[in-house]
């Protein structure tokens, strides 16, 4: 999960100066990396998200983790891009604003505190 979030951070944060540039190989080249690196991130994102909670609760902790971030974050974009860009007259400051949500993304996974080992099972016998 962090190597696709470092992929995204690598292939969003030109994106928008590129945009601006017109050049048009750049813009596909950074497309390209963005999408690729969201199509792994949701990939990974069901066993990312069954391993952060126990069994007992994981359908609704899993549920309640998904459906919150992209209510919250995914809903909201769009217009924070739009106000951000209307008020700075600047697509930097959408370009800042990804960045930051990637940099707390890449903060969250590294913070997750690691699975720990299943017990050993008992000897059948």
């Amino acid at each position: 999960m962090l190597v696709v979030l470092v992929a995204l951070a690598v292939s969003f944060v030109p994106l928008f100066p590129v945009i601006h540039a017109g050049n048009v190989g750049l813009i596909g080249l950074c497309t390209t990396g963005v999408v690729g690196s969201v199509i792994i991130a949701l990939s990974a994102q069901s066993s990312f998200y069954a391993d952060a909670f126990p069994v007992r609760m994981r359908y609704s902790g899993s549920s309640i983790a998904y459906t919150g971030t992209n209510s919250v974050f995914g809903g909201t974009a769009a217009v924070v891009a739009t106000a951000l860009l209307k008020l700075s007259g600047s697509f930097l400051a959408v370009t800042v604003y990804g960045a930051v949500v990637i940099a707390v993304s890449i903060v969250a996974v590294l913070s997750r505190p690691a699975h720990p080992a299943p017990a050993p099972e008992a000897d059948l016998p």
